[in-house]
């Protein structure tokens, strides 16, 4: 997904605002099952060991993290963006289109209109870009 929306950045504000909502989306629409793991994993992990947690860490969120690091990290050296740390940027960029439908939907478990959520990722992406947007553009 990162790859398919940033491999080649035609229009920044556009691909980024693509990437987000697909980021948003595919909880309820392709993963439901993998989620819902997901809410129950966040509601008990307290009682699991930190190595389990790690372990999931490292599988899934921080892999995603690094990868849409390394796609930060290629368009800053492109002038696109000015990240000083890729991985913040990107935690940044998750935050920003993600956490607002995170909360508000319960990590997916209610859904929420497109509009509302084309509308949170499009703001969050502004966001972003007011701190993140490159030399010149």
């Amino acid at each position: 997904m990162i790859d398919r929306h940033l491999g080649e950045v035609n229009d920044l504000e556009s691909d980024l605002v693509a990437l987000g909502r697909e980021w948003v989306t595919i909880p309820t629409r392709d993963f439901a099952d993998h989620f819902a793991m997901v809410r129950q994993i966040n509601a008990e992990a307290a009682h699991f060991p930190q190595a389990a947690l790690d372990a999931w860490q490292e599988a899934g969120p921080r892999r995603v993290q690094h990868a849409l690091a390394d796609a930060f990290a290629r368009l800053d050296a492109s002038g696109l963006l000015r990240v000083g740390d890729p991985r913040r940027a990107a935690h940044h960029f998750a935050l920003l289109v993600g956490a607002e439908i995170s909360e508000r939907t319960f990590h997916g478990a209610i859904p929420l209109g497109a509009d509302e959520v084309s509308a949170i990722v499009t703001d969050g992406v502004a966001a972003f870009l007011d701190g993140y947007r490159g030399r010149g553009n």
